[in-house]
């Protein structure tokens, strides 16, 4: 799931053409020893906003049918 959030919100930034900013902002967070997933929720949040990590924070869980 860390792997597809991350994933996810790089490509959330590359659309919005923040894929720079958002590696910069990133590497700061796992510098500061923050895991995948919580570096990558707190750069969303810092760059998008918590709504907009929380949304693709809930579409990278799995989906079971």
């Amino acid at each position: 799931m860390r792997q597809k959030f991350l994933i996810a919100a790089q490509e959330y930034a590359f659309n919005r053409g923040d894929d720079d900013w958002f590696a910069e902002v990133y590497n700061n967070y796992r510098e500061m020893g923050c895991d995948v997933h919580d570096s990558t929720w707190l750069t969303l949040n810092y760059l998008y906003m918590a709504e907009t990590a929380n949304m693709l924070q809930e579409q990278a869980l799995p989906s079971f049918v």
